[in-house]
């Protein structure tokens, strides 16, 4: 078997050294010409997967480590039998721990506490449920929105948004981009959204840029309609209009879900469909590959501010204020910056030690390892 991956897809050789004979290849030289010999294409969003790069290829499976599709013609790919499999919840754990670093920044700027507050979710997906996973170890009250989910689900406990907007401290979307059907999201975060809102209330969005009307949201922020506002994605990506840039609290180059284990799960994912695909049994395990995170160990004897020692915690495995200065210093580096991210790994891989009860059950819950020593 032939295989030809983005060379910037983690472990990908290894893996797939295991089917067949692996061509590695930046994204700019994944063309057409270079499939002429290829059984197995693994790519990711930044190839557009249509006629023009397939035709003429013996190409007969194309696997997207990642979530989303939007680069992908499907009618292309089932008329001429190609299989496909994407990566879907590869990264959600990454993103619900971007949402912890945001929520924990937002509340040590704004010297508030996690005790008491509400977030809510709209959108329940993979995303959604590590969030709200995440959020419950924080101690958040959290109320749910999926109106889809509801309607197929009648143990669903599905929140109005209104009551959501209304009652929530903190609200994050996790929403794909529907721009018609029964329950479209284009542009669901405009004037009207902002209006029912908390005038101090965080807005997260790491879903997609056009779920939010961004005009709207600069009017919101001027408006004091909102506290602050943390955007990984955005309208026109890789523009941001400056004048909104400026009143962001936090904004990302769309890395929210780019931890280097989302990624590797990812790999792990594509290699088990195309195993399926081709009927091959095959197993592989990422175990021995990790790297060692920056910092292995965190330890805790005393506190006084438990927001400020989670975050502390936090920034020990993902300073997001780095992704925000890189942006901010630098908007030009939007696309270079995702291709060429910084080492990121989860809090998983990442222990700590404290006598302090309530902080261990917290840290465990947001994904910690408990230190044995």
């Amino acid at each position: 078997m032939q295989i030809t991956v983005d060379s910037s897809q983690p472990l990908a050789e290894e893996a797939f050294s295991l089917l067949g004979n692996v061509t590695l290849l930046p994204k700019d030289e994944i063309t057409n010409d270079a499939l002429k010999n290829t059984d197995v294409l693994i790519c990711r969003s930044t190839i557009k997967v249509d006629e023009a790069l397939l035709a003429g290829t013996p190409v007969k499976f194309v696997g997207c480590p990642i979530i989303g599709t939007d680069h992908v013609d499907f009618a292309y790919l089932e008329a001429n039998n190609i299989g496909f499999a994407a990566a879907p919840g590869c990264n959600a754990n990454s993103v619900s721990e971007y949402f912890c670093a945001a929520v924990l920044k937002f509340l040590t700027d704004n010297s508030r506490k996690l005790e008491g507050l509400t977030v809510g979710i709209i959108g329940v997906g993979n995303v959604g449920k590590r969030v709200a996973e995440k959020a419950r170890a924080l101690g958040l009250k959290v109320l749910l929105n999926d109106p889809p989910r509801a309607e197929a689900e009648s143990d669903f406990e599905n929140c109005g948004l209104d009551t959501l907007l209304s009652e929530s401290d903190i609200v994050t979307l996790h929403v794909p981009l529907e721009k018609s059907g029964k329950y479209p999201t284009f542009e669901l975060a405009g004037a009207d959204f902002f209006a029912k809102m908390k005038n101090d209330a965080l807005l997260i969005n790491a879903s997609r840029g056009k779920v939010i009307d961004q005009s709207e949201l600069e009017k919101a922020l001027d408006n004091k309609q909102i506290g602050a506002a943390v955007l990984d994605v955005f309208y026109n990506e890789p523009e941001i209009p400056e004048s909104l840039h400026e009143k962001l609290l936090i904004a990302t180059p769309h890395i929210a879900g780019h931890s280097y284990n989302g990624k590797v799960n990812g790999t792990a994912q594509i290699f088990d469909a195309v195993c399926k695909h081709y009927n091959i049994t095959k197993t592989w395990s990422t175990e021995s590959l990790m790297p060692a995170p920056e910092v292995d160990m965190v330890e805790v004897e005393s506190y006084d501010n438990l927001e400020d020692v989670l975050y502390f915690t936090i920034l020990s495995c993902y300073d997001i204020m780095a992704d925000d200065e890189v942006l901010r210093n630098h908007p030009g580096f939007f696309y270079s910056y995702r291709q060429n991210y910084p080492l990121r790994m989860e809090f998983a891989q990442t222990e700590f030690a404290t006598g302090d009860e309530k902080l261990a059950t917290i840290l465990s819950g947001l994904g910690f390892k408990k230190s044995n020593c």
